[in-house]
This record gives C-alpha cells, sequence and structure tokens, in this order.
C-alpha cells in the first residue's frame, strides 16, 4: 500500500475500480455530485444501475443532468434521510473529502448508507500535496485566478469551493489507522504524487513532469497530492 504511483494514473485507476466493483454492486450513490455525476448516462442505463446523486448544494444538482438518476439534496455532515440508511451497495465520491469540516460525522452517515456487504471508494486531494498547501496559504482570489485563468476551470460548471483537508493524507499508518477507528475496513489504498493542472503550458508542464518523476524516486505517502481509498464496513 505504501508505494506511490504517477498522478496521471489515478482518473484510470479509479474507473476502473468504480467499473469492477459496479459489476456486483447495481444500487450506487454518488456523494457531492453536484454539476458533474462522475457516471454517464449511457453507462448507467447499459449496466442496468440503480444511480443516485446527491449534493449539499440543490443549485449545483440543478446544472446536471438527472433524468437517468435519482437525486436528492444530502448534508453528509448533518442528518441523513432514514429511508436511506443501507440502501446503497457501492457508495463514492470524488474530490469531496477535502472540503469536509466535520469529517467524522460525513464517515460516520457512510457506514449508515453502505448495505451490508458493500463497498465505499473516495478519490481526494491530500493535505501535503503542492496544490493543496498552495491553495491553504495563498490569499483566495490568486487561487481562484490560478484555477479559472491559468487552469482553465469552468466557473459555472467547476465552482471552486473551500478546501480544509481535515483528514485527508495518503495510505500513511495514521490515515489508516483512523480509518480503522471510524469503523472501517481497508480493502486498497493508493497515494498518487505530482499534479497536471499546467500540463496545457509546454514549460511548465515540462516542470510539473520533472516534479513528479522526484516525487516518485522519494516513494513518500506523506507526499501524496490525490489519493483513492477502498473501504467496507468493518465486522
Amino acid at each position: 500500500m505504501s508505494k506511490v504511483l504517477d498522478i496521471s494514473e489515478s482518473w484510470s485507476i479509479f474507473r476502473s475500480m468504480i467499473e469492477n466493483f459496479q459489476q456486483d454492486h447495481k444500487r450506487v450513490i454518488e456523494i457531492g455530485a453536484g454539476a458533474r455525476p462522475y457516471l454517464s448516462k449511457n453507462y448507467v442505463l447499459s449496466q442496468g444501475i440503480d444511480y443516485t446523486i446527491s449534493d449539499l448544494s440543490s443549485s449545483e444538482l440543478t446544472k446536471s443532468n438527472t433524468d437517468y438518476c435519482r437525486c436528492i439534496t444530502m448534508d453528509m455532515e448533518g442528518d441523513i434521510p432514514g429511508n436511506d440508511e443501507g440502501r446503497y451497495d457501492l457508495v463514492f465520491s470524488k474530490m469531496v473529502l477535502e472540503h469536509l469540516e466535520v469529517p467524522e460525522v460525513f464517515h460516520n452517515n457512510g457506514l449508515k448508507l453502505v448495505s451490508s456487504g458493500g463497498v465505499i471508494i473516495h478519490f481526494y486531494a491530500c493535505k501535503f500535496g503542492l496544490p493543496s498547501i498552495l491553495n491553504i496559504v495563498l490569499p483566495e482570489k490568486f487561487v481562484d485566478w490560478l484555477v479559472y485563468k491559468i487552469q482553465g476551470r469552468d466557473p459555472i460548471m467547476d465552482h471552486r469551493f473551500k478546501a480544509y483537508y481535515r483528514r485527508c493524507l495518503g495510505p500513511v499508518p495514521s490515515q489508516i489507522n483512523w480509518w480503522r477507528k471510524m469503523g472501517y475496513e481497508v480493502v486498497d489504498f493508493h497515494g498518487f504524487v505530482g499534479h497536471t493542472y499546467l500540463s496545457r503550458y509546454w514549460i511548465l508542464g515540462w516542470c510539473e513532469k520533472v516534479w513528479t518523476r522526484i516525487l516518485l524516486a522519494l516513494n513518500s505517502a506523506w507526499l501524496s497530492s490525490s489519493a483513492i481509498v477502498v473501504l467496507k464496513v468493518r465486522n
């Protein structure tokens, strides 16, 4: 679990994990889906998935195409609907955990949502990755400029939310132990180093690749920019 991987592999690994687990887990909920649900309409319909998307913000959900899935406004750091407890075989999120103010409540609710034998997959940004450190120390307006102007994100569809990075580490012992204390079994855990935010710029993109190679050589999970964890409820 300790060997770190290149950030360029992260999304393909996440996709394969979701697809592999989904084969036997048809009742699926995406937490914090917002304006861009991860699973496409064609994929959901072709696989016969009972797909629910949820988000804290109803306005974010209205930006997405929801004619192929159940859509609910739900605060995972508050109270969740009683009729959703134990409903889902697969619970997953992408780039949500770093935005949590009270991660303990969120993950306690995750335990309630998943069915017996179900799995939880989270893909999240880590606290000690360079992009996260810059996000923490730089002024908000400057980060907005980097995200929307330099990185080229759409301010409407890809709105930037405040990040706290609480309990957001890669596959280091303290993080693994924390998952276990929360009541989870850690099935799989990958840390990814580097970033690709500047790949559209030739020189800056080259610098990114060099930085990533250095991080891969160091092979420290503490320096993970992002991580993917697969969890089950502990028996």
